[in-house]
């Protein structure tokens, strides 16, 4: 499940891009008339002018093996695949994959009831009956997600519209409350809420259903990253759009980019002998790079350019630093604000001076836990993660954690990337996410953020003045924050 976002316009872009672009001008313009053209010149290397975006390589859909074409070669890592949250975050209804419940019990809205079932002929449906409305069923298309999050797993749907759309319909699903819930924001903007006989079902945003699958400027749109090689695209001859797309899980050539001229020398025989194996290696990537994988879907991403596809350069069609002129989803310690996902990262100490990466500890293909030597861990929880790069904090861990050893508070993950629910959701739905920035634990300094950090979360019966003095007893002067953070919090801007 995603928030939906509203899509940039071109124009929109354009002057975005343009207003950057003019402060630049006027920040290089007001330098040389403070120190002059030569004593300017003389201090800093000026870099070389900036070159047009290259979306090279150039791929097409026709480049694409599919994930089955790689099974053969790759029984093991095909097999972990399979069976991992990304080889079943979605698909078209069926009992494998609906987690919700389509027994006919129906969901009862203020001015509406919402009847979902299963047809004599397999056939998923929501039937909408509304006072004076003729009853509109609507097929389910695409199921989106499978409950699979620890911190909150739900199942969203789409059905197809008649303009050749793919749109998400209003009725959300979480599996451990078992609760239909739908996203108020942009209307009632109450987060997400159950649905209940209180709540007018245009309450909901999703309503009528006009938030699509695939990336154009004139949909509120959740990009490509709830399916593999999406692609949207609008089709003059049909009066309307083209939706295609592999699948709606997320498959192998996702993250392995075009496949299909790896796929045929090996099948040739010629794999050995080529100077080109037809696929880039990702196990030697450099730090951001390899980020960049990951950051195709699981980062917050304004679009500059449409029609993208894995293999493609992510910073000529997307840019992760957009978001943050407008919607200012992070704190100033880049933690969640409003909504956000797992780039958190690029703000954790891990990376900015370290070189950790994803899968430093999240193994890719079966989604498992494996610390930063490959080995692989017995869940999320498991202290390896850390201790791998920190090995001394493990002699004695106590010493270091100030809590017994057996103890959850012990755990390195427990206090360092706690579980934080999204703000911008509010709290009746629990959509809660690890806390990526892997931050310092600071009572005082979290709740004056509105974060209920480890400490809190753990000691909900302590205020943050007592759980402040408490740390500060037991672990003396905290890591101070680096600089700019620093300075962004002396400014004001502790909750901006």
């Amino acid at each position: 499940m995603v928030v939906g976002r509203k899509a940039m316009t071109g124009d929109d872009r354009r002057s975005r891009a343009m207003g950057l672009a003019m402060l630049g001008v006027a920040a290089v313009v007001a330098l040389l008339a403070v120190y002059g053209v030569r004593r300017f010149a003389a201090r800093v290397e000026l870099p070389p002018p900036p070159l047009t975006a290259n979306r090279a390589p150039s791929v097409s859909v026709a480049d694409f093996a599919g994930a089955e074409a790689c099974r053969d070669c790759h029984a093991e890592q095909y097999g972990a695949w399979a069976s991992s949250t990304h080889g079943r975050a979605g698909g078209p209804p069926s009992r494998d994959v609906v987690i919700s419940r389509f027994d006919g019990r129906p969901i009862r809205f203020r001015d509406a009831v919402v009847i979902p079932s299963v047809t004599a002929r397999g056939e998923y449906t929501f039937r909408v009956r509304q006072d004076g409305r003729a009853d509109l069923v609507l097929p389910v298309a695409g199921v989106i997600g499978g409950g699979h999050m620890v911190g909150g797993g739900t199942q969203g749907f789409v059905t197809t519209s008649p303009d050749g759309t793919y749109r998400f319909l209003p009725f959300d699903f979480v599996r451990r409350e078992a609760v239909w819930f739908c996203n108020t924001l942009g209307r009632a903007n109450r987060g997400w809420v159950p649905i209940t006989a209180e709540l007018p079902i245009a309450a909901c945003a999703d309503w009528p259903p006009a938030r699509v699958l695939g990336t154009e400027a004139t949909f509120s749109n959740c990009q490509e990253c709830h399916g593999s090689q999406m692609r949207l695209r609008l089709d003059p001859q049909a009066k309307g759009y083209e939706t295609r797309f592999a699948s709606l899980r997320i498959n192998c050539e996702s993250c392995h980019g075009p496949a299909k001229a790896h796929v045929q020398l090996a099948r040739s025989g010629a794999l050995d002998t080529a100077g080109n194996i037809g696929l880039t290696s990702l196990a030697a990537l450099p730090k951001d790079a390899s980020l960049r994988v990951c950051f195709q879907c699981h980062s917050l991403k304004d679009v500059l350019n449409e029609d993208y596809l894995p293999g493609m350069s992510l910073e000529a069609y997307y840019s992760l630093a957009f978001p943050l002129l407008g919607d200012q989803p992070f704190f100033a310690d880049g933690r969640i604000r409003t909504f956000a996902y797992q780039e958190g990262h690029r703000w954790s100490d891990c990376y900015l001076n370290g070189p950790m990466t994803c899968t430093d500890c999240h193994e890719p293909h079966g989604q498992g836990y494996r610390d930063v030597w490959g080995t692989r861990l017995s869940d999320r929880f498991a202290d390896g993660q850390c201790l791998g790069c920190h090995a001394s904090k493990a002699e004695p861990i106590e010493a270091h954690t100030r809590h017994s050893p057996r103890s959850p508070g012990s755990r390195c993950v427990a206090c360092h990337m706690p579980y934080l629910q999204h703000p911008e959701l509010g709290t009746a739905i629990r959509f809660t996410r690890s806390d990526h920035t892997i931050p310092v634990p600071r009572p005082a300094f979290d709740a004056e953020l509105g974060i209920q950090g480890a400490c809190q979360q753990c000691h909900a019966d302590r205020s943050a003045a007592r759980l402040q003095r408490s740390a500060d007893s037991l672990w003396g002067e905290l890591k101070p924050h680096p600089e700019l953070v620093a300075a962004l919090l002396d400014s004001g801007s502790v909750g901006e």
